[in-house]
């Protein structure tokens, strides 16, 4: 007699089938790349063999596709080279931009996060950076030129300044104040506002108030 083929079949098939020709099937749970949960993957002798009655039949049973470890060295990649790796493992792959202080096109971040498991086969989401975020540098203290030139230098683009008077005559002519502050993460196309500092507007003082003239004759 043969070994039937039991290849997509259920356990509860799969023994079925055996049992009308007179084999007994023995059942092992495998994983592969690709297979549905709960069906035979493959027999052992294989379908079309020749075999003895009650003879035991090897019966691989799906449960589950393989797991793969989605590796962390993507992070910082090339968002082609990421992709080349993650193919090359069995996976697909999607994309999703993100604001970030990264270099534009890097791979920041995948989803699910590197060194977890997934299905082989399954998408991998890669968190792409925009690379369109900087950190403020500080520039309390500046002149005017310096700050601007500090700020530019960031990446930043729209820089405004507008004068703020000032009690400290050293704080005239320099950055006093700025928003954002210092060290904030922001997209080089945010406002930032520079507070220059200017001599106070002097305060008209009082002018004496002078007598009219005495009429003649008085």
């Amino acid at each position: 007699m043969r070994v039937p083929n039991l290849v997509g079949m259920t356990k509860a098939e799969a023994d079925a089938e055996l049992k009308k020709v007179g084999l007994v099937g023995d059942a092992v749970n495998t994983t592969t790349n690709n297979c549905t949960t709960g069906e035979v993957t493959k027999t052992d002798p294989e379908a079309n063999k020749s075999v003895e009655a009650n003879d035991r039949i090897t019966v691989y049973v799906c449960s589950g596709v393989t797991q793969v470890a989605i590796p962390d060295n993507v992070k910082g990649m090339a968002q082609a080279d990421a992709e080349k790796v993650l193919h090359g493992l069995g996976f697909k792959t999607d994309t999703q931009m993100v604001d970030s202080t990264a270099k534009k096109g890097t791979v920041t971040d995948t989803s699910p996060e590197p060194n977890q498991n997934a299905s082989y086969g399954s998408t991998v989401i890669l968190i792409i950076s925009r690379g369109n975020e900087a950190v403020i540098p500080p520039v309390i203290g500046m002149s005017r030129s310096q700050a601007l030139n500090k700020l530019r230098n960031a990446g930043f683009t729209n820089v405004h300044t507008f004068s703020k008077a000032t009690d400290n005559p050293s704080e005239v002519g320099t950055v006093t104040d700025q928003d954002p502050q210092a060290n904030s993460t922001v997209t080089k196309d945010s406002p930032i506002n520079l507070a220059i500092g200017s001599e106070p507007t002097p305060t008209p003082s009082d002018t004496p108030s002078t007598s009219p003239p005495a009429s003649p004759g008085g």
